[in-house]
């Protein structure tokens, strides 16, 4: 049989091919490209597994209506249904506004280029395009991005000084872990499920603690029945007595209203301790967040206390035995600090 494909009909063919989850469209799309490549029509009914009529069926459906005929518009995914424009149009709206699902983006092909888009090649379009399908990431949205690079500065130019001053520079919040179990990523089959059990109270551990940026494994930890300005000023005892030997010690925290109020800022005048205040909505910059994250992988993820004791003993003995994760906190501590603000407006 003499069969020959233009070279942009063989293109379009393979990105449908390509793009399409269904087994018959392979099977079609192939039948051509081999018959394009030379291959016979019988060789091509073993190679696929189809009958003989069904290899010229296919042919005969090509002859008749030619490539768009013999995809289905309804079908059609490929680059041949938009051509450059097109295509410039529709990056411009995936860079300038959010579409949670192909329904979203078929649908503006449809309303503003006038195409219909199979929902099913989409991916593979979004692929081409440069774009991926994954989770968006929250930021402050009243963080200032020239108020946390000021700080940043501020604060790499005081690390550098810690020696010659004898001091000290502690990261300090407060943090509330709460009893219950955390659902998080896993390799499970595919095809399965794993359940992890969960309790239904709200019981809570109040911790205050601090991390030294120049050593990482140092951390005090305090509990107390609630975290409010009485708390805070017995913690703020507890940091004095454990830096004696130090000149200064510098307290890096955030805006919360325990750490401004009176009875906190009358206990710290004319201490060796000095309060420094991030600004605000800007998590990003205290380190100890870090730690809290690693506390809560390592401890709550995952695992299942059938008593609240069992959950409270645990938490507060991974900050016993910091020291075992001596290596992992002097990489994920580190005073590597990055600027978070909201750069765009998607809508």
């Amino acid at each position: 049989m003499n069969f020959q494909l233009s070279i942009s009909e063989r293109d379009i063919l393979k990105d449908y091919r390509k793009s399409s989850s269904g087994k018959k469209d392979y099977i079609r799309c192939t039948v051509l490209l081999g018959l394009d490549q030379g291959k016979s029509a019988k060789e091509l009914s073993e190679l696929l597994g189809v009958d003989l009529s069904s290899v010229y069926n296919y042919v005969k459906s090509y002859n008749s209506c030619g490539l768009s005929g013999f995809i289905s518009s309804n079908y059609l995914g490929f680059w041949g249904k938009l051509d450059s424009f097109d295509l410039a149009a529709l990056d411009k709206e995936l860079r300038s506004h959010l579409h949670k699902n192909c329904q979203s983006i078929a649908y503006w092909i449809k309303e503003n280029l006038g195409i219909d888009y199979a929902i099913k090649s989409l991916p593979s379009l979004m692929k081409r395009l440069g774009f991926s399908y994954k989770k968006t990431k929250t930021v402050p949205a009243k963080a200032d991005k020239e108020l946390q690079t000021h700080f940043i500065e501020d604060i790499e130019a005081l690390i550098e000084r810690l020696d010659s001053e004898n001091a000290v520079l502690l990261y300090a919040d407060a943090v509330h872990p709460q009893w219950n179990t955390r659902s998080n990523y896993a390799w499970i089959p595919i095809g399965e499920e794993r359940e992890i059990k969960s309790s239904s109270g709200r019981k809570r551990i109040n911790l205050t603690g601090t991390v030294n940026i120049q050593n990482p494994s140092d951390i005090l930890i305090s509990e107390s029945e609630t975290v409010d300005s009485e708390s805070v000023r017995e913690f703020l005892d507890k940091v004095e007595a454990a830096y004696l030997d130090k000149s200064k010690v510098y307290m890096v925290l955030d805006q919360a209203s325990y750490f401004k109020s009176y009875l906190v800022q009358d206990w710290v005048y004319g201490s060796k301790i000095e309060l420094i205040y991030l600004p605000a909505y800007s998590p990003n910059l205290n380190l100890i967040e870090r730690l809290w994250k690693l506390m809560r992988k390592k401890i709550i993820d995952y695992e299942y206390y059938n008593t609240f004791e069992k959950f409270r003993t645990n938490v507060l003995a991974f900050f016993e035995y910091i020291v075992d994760y001596k290596d992992e906190l002097e990489t994920l501590l580190a005073p590597n600090f990055h600027v978070q603000f909201s750069k765009t407006n998607f809508y």
